[in-house]
């Protein structure tokens, strides 16, 4: 595998390119772990373990967040309706 240093320029990525802007997570640490908006990590020092958890979004996606968005047998299950 080729050092950077030895990529032809051809490769090399242009001088004017931009990276992704990263905006800084926020992050609660306390004795029992550290605690992200999606991610918990709760630390058992005791055991030399820990605990992960990633959770999902608590609002519906706004995109799919309507009945007729959805397929109507997934709409009908729901409902408690067979068929």
């Amino acid at each position: 595998m080729k050092d950077h240093a030895q990529r032809s320029p051809r490769e090399r990525p242009p001088q004017q390119a931009k990276g992704v802007t990263l905006t800084p997570l926020k992050c609660a640490i306390d004795a029992s772990g550290y605690h992200y908006e999606y991610v918990d990590a709760v630390i058992d020092r005791a055991a030399r373990s820990a605990t992960l958890t990633v959770s999902g979004r608590n609002t519906p996606n706004p995109i799919r967040s309507t009945a007729s968005s959805k397929p109507a047998s997934l709409v009908a299950a729901a409902d408690g309706a067979s068929g």
